[in-house]
């Protein structure tokens, strides 16, 4: 997004000129209009923090498995678990005097992770007793869930977790189950038929994180926009050994389905609350900032978002009857010292709300295009740290509608990242003292 041109002739029209008689043209006729500009940034912002009832988790453009547990001391418990299936291999005959050996998942990183990964970080695999099955509409969701064995199926411990390597990880999974499945294979046990037989044997896999966690990871995991690489997806291998002439090993991969993208989800929730957000039983409650020391919340996956209403909007008209918005833009800071563990969202987005809190469009540039908030890190002070956004065709329109409701936004993380993500922000109301949210307005009337 780049910042607004007009702000610059608005300026150059308030020192060269001030009140001047301008001539604009009206058909093929020209008239002298008395025009005044004029700007302020004491238009009044309501903010409010809103949990969604729930977030679509599968069916992404760009999937992607996360698991781990963190304490954010302004927020509460956050959990991800990520849950998935394998399928039996293509082809899965093995040497008649085949000896197994080990049964391990493979993950690799996709490079997201957010909170402390300084600290130990143990990765759980449980075993799913229930078969993974979305709703109605076909989609899981930020709140489902599917029944899992208790016992631990799996575990890796990692006193440095590396996200941003794109390593692999390996999990050790329950050496019983990985003798039983390779005695299935050895025999050609109808349980290994055929997957929709394998699917109601072997129902997935849930990831999670420990108690003792303080990071989320995210793993990469295919879909029908992308390209599936063998090894770079989540699997399970089976490793065996043989005697041929020579001792020998080989192994059998069950590989995710590239068309399982939407048997893949995660459930991503909030516990232990900051007590204030308690409240939010429902998402047409919102939780005014007062309530929250003058801050508002966003946390993607969980749906916190933050309503932003301009209760006194159409007062402009007692200026003068002939306003007009030439432009508008919103600045939002985040709270200093809100974001040395927890990295400030690369994207964030507006749309318009009702009175529900539903989403509606987005809300673009003057020029009309789509916008993402532009940020600017004070990495120093942390105190001119901002999101800016273009709110000139909103305010505009919302001037001149003929509607009593309360012109409102709602302001989340960006879309692709909302639904795989637990990215974070903690922002200032107008009200607060350090990180104030303004809206500058620069506007003209005639007369």
């Amino acid at each position: 997004m780049t910042k607004f041109p007009f702000i610059i002739i608005v300026l150059l029209v308030l020192i060269s000129c001030g009140d001047k008689n301008l001539t604009f043209p009206i058909g093929g006729d020209y008239v002298d209009v008395n025009t005044n500009i004029r700007y302020f940034d004491t238009l009044t912002v309501q903010s409010y923090t809103v949990l969604l009832d729930s977030i679509t988790t599968s069916q992404l453009e760009t999937p992607a498995l996360l698991a781990g547990k963190y304490t954010d001391s302004a927020i509460g418990d956050i959990n991800a678990q990520g849950y998935f299936r394998v399928v039996l291999p293509t082809s899965r005959s093995l040497p008649k005097n085949a000896v197994f050996d080990s049964l391990q998942l493979y993950l690799l990183y996709n490079k997201y992770y957010t909170g402390d990964t300084t600290q130990v970080f143990s990765l759980h695999v449980h075993r799913l007793n229930k078969t993974l099955k979305p709703n109605g509409n076909g989609k899981f969701y930020n709140t489902s869930t599917i029944g899992y064995e208790p016992a631990v199926f799996g575990s890796a411990i990692l006193n440095y977790p590396k996200p941003n390597s794109g390593d692999t990880l390996w999990v050790d999974l329950d050496e019983a189950f990985g003798n039983e499945l390779f005695n299935l294979l050895m025999t050609k046990d109808d349980r290994v038929s055929d997957n929709e037989s394998f699917l109601n044997y072997f129902k997935g896999f849930m990831l999670s994180g420990d108690d003792a966690d303080q990071a989320i990871i995210g793993f990469q995991f295919p879909s029908l926009s992308t390209t599936s690489l063998h090894g770079k997806d989540p699997a399970m291998r089976l490793y065996y050994h043989y005697f041929d002439f020579e001792n020998k090993t080989g192994h059998l991969d069950f590989l995710v389905q590239i068309q399982d993208y939407y048997m893949q989800f995660n459930n991503m929730s909030l516990s232990n609350r900051n007590p204030n957000l308690d409240l939010l039983v429902d998402q047409r409650i919102k939780l005014p900032a007062s309530a929250t020391d003058n801050t508002t919340y966003l946390l993607a996956g969980v749906g916190l978002v933050t309503r932003l209403e301009i209760p006194y909007l159409k007062n402009l008209f007692e200026i003068n009857e002939n306003i007009h918005i030439l432009g508008a833009e919103l600045e939002l800071k985040p709270v200093r010292n809100t974001y040395n563990t927890f990295a400030l969202p690369k994207k964030t987005s507006l749309y318009e709300s009702d009175n529900l809190n539903n989403f509606s469009q987005g809300i673009t540039t003057k020029n009309g295009y789509p916008q993402t908030g532009r940020l600017e890190i004070d990495e120093f002070y942390q105190m001119n740290t901002r999101y800016t956004f273009d709110i000139t065709n909103f305010l505009d329109k919302k001037l001149y509608e003929e509607s009593d409701e309360t012109p409102s936004m709602l302001l989340t993380v960006s879309p692709d990242n909302l639904y795989k993500t637990l990215d974070r922000l903690i922002l200032g109301n107008q009200q607060n003292a350090e990180n104030e949210m303004k809206i500058r307005v620069y506007y003209m009337f005639y007369e």
